[in-house]
């Protein structure tokens, strides 16, 4: 499943699921969203460029898409175990 994908699942999910902690979730969850791709949209940094006179922070950073991957696994997680509770 694409990065996207969730996303939208995640928050199509947490629109149906009508409880205070859901609210709050799709909040984080549409900010992460926003976040995801603003990062994602970046150019990648050319191979063989090791300058640090490079602006990193103009290129895409993997390891923050990591980060904002992992934080939507945990919502998702989260989401899904207190859904089952209800």
């Amino acid at each position: 499943m694409s990065v996207a994908l969730a996303f939208e699942v995640i928050l199509q999910g947490l629109k149906l699921w009508n409880t205070k902690e859901a609210r709050a979730l799709y909040d984080k969850v549409f900010d992460l969203r926003l976040e995801w791709e603003k990062e994602f949209n970046k150019p990648v940094l050319p191979a063989g460029i090791k300058s640090i006179k490079v602006d990193h922070e103009k290129y895409r950073n993997n390891a923050k898409l990591d980060g904002i991957e992992l934080q939507l696994n945990i919502i998702a997680r989260t989401y899904v175990n207190q859904s089952k509770q209800s």
